[in-house]
């Protein structure tokens, strides 16, 4: 169950780490390579294990050491490679989300990954070291009692991530259906998925006369799933000035006030 649980954990940040690097398939390649030498190991230790023989009959418990006729020395590979593994995904992980974060473009998502990365790695690097260490010094009836604790941390923590990273991609996807709403009301404004979106800026100057000079300008701004600026861009070097009169004032015939739609005294020159 052990050995079970803790690479489902890993199998799922491989998975993580594809997410973030899904252009890079050596990067992603190299980390799958990682995570089938770790479970290569652990399912060879595994075939070797033996249970604790106690010096007394009325000790019947299932604990479970390796043989080291066999095994030699490699035993604690069992909890040293799993840490190196999750060493690796952590470097990958610090490397994609940081310097985003720092610089405050990253979204929501690579802020949990970087955050609970950090955490999920705290945890797990402590239990594994513990583990290292009995599985190398401990007397055998205690060298891999430890092994459970890494077993329930390991899923709990994955776990954790899960429900945070599902919790924010729900967030996002509200948060996008309030903004499609928004832009669906209005002529002109922010549009953008994908990796990309366009700016338009209006800044109008004029005096209390009827004439008024309108400026738009527009800028483009390309970031990727981590929230990295990628590129910028201007679109239309030259500002289009548009020059508009006032309609006349409204004419109220009743409670409720009602704007003209198609009015021929409001005129667009260019």
């Amino acid at each position: 169950m052990t050995v079970i649980g803790i690479n489902t954990t890993a199998l799922m940040m491989l998975l993580r780490v594809s997410a973030m690097y899904n252009r890079k398939p050596l990067v992603v390649g190299f980390v799958a390579a990682a995570f089938c030498v770790e479970f290569g190991v652990s399912a060879w230790l595994l075939s070797h294990g033996i249970p604790v023989r106690h010096s007394t009959t009325a000790i019947h418990a299932c604990t479970m050491i390796f043989d080291d006729s066999k095994v030699g020395g490699i035993a604690s590979a069992s909890a040293w490679l799993p840490l190196l593994y999750d060493t690796l995904v952590l470097a990958l992980t610090l490397k994609r989300t940081l310097g985003p974060v720092r610089n405050k473009t990253a979204g929501k998502i690579a802020r949990v990954l970087l955050r609970d990365g950090i955490l999920y790695y705290s945890v797990i690097f402590a239990v594994n070291l513990v583990l290292t260490l009995m599985i190398a010094t401990a007397p055998p009836g205690l060298q891999n009692i430890t092994a459970q604790l890494e077993y329930l941390l390991t899923v709990t923590m994955m776990s954790r991530i899960t429900l945070h990273l599902r919790k924010q991609a729900r967030a996002r996807e509200a948060d996008t259906a309030l903004a499609s709403a928004s832009a669906a009301g209005t002529a002109r404004g922010t549009s953008g998925g994908g990796g990309g979106g366009v700016r338009s800026r209006l800044r109008f100057t004029g005096t209390r006369s009827d004439a008024l000079s309108v400026t738009v300008e527009e800028s483009t701004v390309t970031v990727d799933d981590c929230g990295a600026v990628v590129a910028r861009g201007a679109k239309g070097a030259a500002a289009e000035w548009f020059e508009m009169r006032a309609p006349p004032p409204v004419r109220v015939a009743s409670p409720r006030v009602r704007a003209p739609r198609d009015d021929p005294e409001l005129r667009f020159v260019v």
